[in-house]
């Protein structure tokens, strides 16, 4: 397996496992410890247990959700995700309420 469908695999498996199972006992297989998110939730450390709390939150917000793969682009040792995310907003997410009667 060349290096480039080995980085494929690890994020199709972080996708899968993270945020499809919301198995956050993945992570630190998954990233390195001094892996940083860019994105982090506001007042959550931007490492790896501010990830799993990003992961807890859209998994609580959004108990049915899904996600599909759409593209896998890999060069080098860079790969790019494309991916589709659903589900039914049911639970606060990140200061929206769920609205009664929805």
């Amino acid at each position: 397996m060349s290096d480039e469908d080995c980085n494929r695999a690890l994020l199709r498996c972080f996708y899968e496992e993270l945020w499809i199972k919301g198995n956050v006992e993945m992570i630190p297989e998954l990233l390195a410890e001094d892996f940083v998110d860019h994105h982090a939730l506001s007042g959550t450390p931007p490492g790896r247990e501010g990830l799993a709390a990003l992961v807890a939150t859209w998994r609580t917000a959004f108990l049915d959700m899904c996600e599909t793969c759409d593209d896998l682009i890999a060069e080098g040792d860079q790969v790019v995700g494309r991916f589709t995310m659903s589900g039914t907003h049911s639970g606060e997410f990140m200061d929206v309420p769920l609205r009664a009667g929805v």
